[in-house]
């Protein structure tokens, strides 16, 4: 984790990108993901692609993966799916 491995509190990353720090930890518990606006607020905090905020060391490996079989779909399956993925990153339902 890499607020943990920098040794950060959960406060101080409350702090720096204006959320509340049970966010955060519900976050780290796997409670909700983070919406698109703090997902990109994390990812240039740390400097790492949005990915790895999510899925962690194996997010490069399994994303790869996900966008081939996306890729071999239909145009209307992946015009569906790519959809899908999109309104999921841009709900406003975890903050």
């Amino acid at each position: 984790m890499l607020r943990k491995a920098q040794q950060q509190s959960l406060r101080q990353i409350a702090d720096l990108i204006d959320i509340s720090h049970n966010t955060i930890a519900r976050w780290e518990h796997n409670e909700v993901v983070p919406n698109k606006k703090n997902l990109g607020r994390l990812a240039d905090f740390y400097g790492v692609r949005e990915a790895w905020i999510l899925f962690g060391d194996e997010g490069d490996e399994n994303l790869s993966m996900v966008m081939e079989k996306i890729k071999s779909l239909s145009d209307r399956d992946r015009t569906l799916i790519l959809t899908l993925i999109d309104n999921f990153i841009q709900s406003d339902t975890a903050s």
